[in-house]
C-alpha cells in the first residue's frame, strides 16, 4: 500500500504506512525488517528527501549484508529512485552494480531486466555506445530464457541508441517491426506505442518514409485506446 501511494505521489501517506510496516516487521523477522527498510528508502528518495533516503539505503544495505542477502534488488530500487530524481550518473552506477550482483548469483530474469535498465540509463545519459552493448547483452539473456517481450524491448533500446549514433541499417526496420508486434501480442500496449515510434524513426533513417507513416499511424491508433 505504501508503494502504491508513493507511485500516486502521496509520499507522506506512504511514509506513514512504512512506519506501520516497519513496526510490524519487527514482530516477524529480521528479513522483513530489511525489506521494509529497503522500500522505505526508495519512497524517501522518491519524495525528494535525498540525504535521508541515501542514509536509509545504506542502513538497509547493512541489514542485507548481515543477513547474507545479495543486495542486487536493493541496488535496482536505489537506481530507480535516483532515476526519478534525474540523478543519472548515480542511477547508472547503482544499476551496473545491481546487474553485476544479479548476474553473479544466477538470477537470470532479474539480471536481464537489470542489464536492460543499465542500457536505458546509458541512453538517457547520452552514452549510446554503452547502451548498444548493454542492450545486446540483455537481449541475448532474454532470448536464452525465451522471453519474447524482453527480446523486443532490448532490441528497441539498442535501435534507439543506434539512431543516435547514425548507425541504422535497412534490416533494422524489420527488426523494429517485429519488436513492436511482439510487444502488442504481449499486451504491453504502452511499450508498443513507443516501439512503433522508434520503428518509424528507423524507417526514416533508412529512407523508407511510407513505412514510417504506417508505423506512426499504428502508434496513434494504439495510443488512443490506452
Amino acid at each position: 500500500f505504501g508503494i502504491l501511494q508513493a507511485h500516486r505521489g502521496r509520499f507522506q501517506e506512504a511514509l506513514s504506512l512504512f512506519d506501520v510496516a516497519s513496526r510490524a516487521a519487527e514482530l516477524v523477522s529480521p528479513l522483513y525488517v530489511a525489506l521494509a527498510a529497503e522500500n522505505r528508502a526508495w519512497v524517501t528518495v522518491s519524495a525528494g528527501l535525498l540525504a535521508d533516503g541515501v542514509a536509509q539505503f545504506d542502513t538497509a544495505r547493512a541489514m542485507f549484508r548481515e543477513l547474507g542477502l545479495p543486495p542486487g534488488e536493493l541496488f535496482m530500487e536505489y537506481s530507480d529512485a535516483l532515476k526519478q530524481l534525474r540523478l543519472l550518473p548515480e542511477a547508472l552506477e547503482h544499476a551496473r552494480e545491481a546487474a553485476a550482483i544479479l548476474e553473479s548469483h544466477g538470477v537470470e530474469l532479474m539480471a536481464a531486466e537489470a542489464r536492460l535498465n543499465v542500457a536505458s540509463l546509458a541512453l538517457l545519459s547520452n552514452r549510446p555506445d554503452e547502451a548498444v552493448v548493454d542492450a545486446e547483452a540483455a537481449r541475448a539473456s532474454f532470448r536464452r530464457q525465451r522471453r519474447a517481450w524482453g527480446v523486443a524491448w532490448a532490441t528497441l533500446v539498442e535501435l534507439e541508441a543506434r539512431l543516435r549514433l547514425g548507425a541504422i541499417e535497412q534490416r533494422d526496420v524489420s527488426r523494429a517491426r517485429r519488436s513492436a508486434l511482439a510487444l502488442e501480442r504481449a499486451g504491453m500496449q504502452a511499450y508498443a506505442v513507443n516501439a512503433h515510434l522508434i520503428a518509424g524513426r528507423a524507417a526514416v533513417a533508412s529512407g523508407r518514409v511510407a513505412d514510417a507513416v504506417q508505423f506512426w499511424t499504428r502508434a496513434h491508433v494504439i495510443s488512443r485506446n490506452l
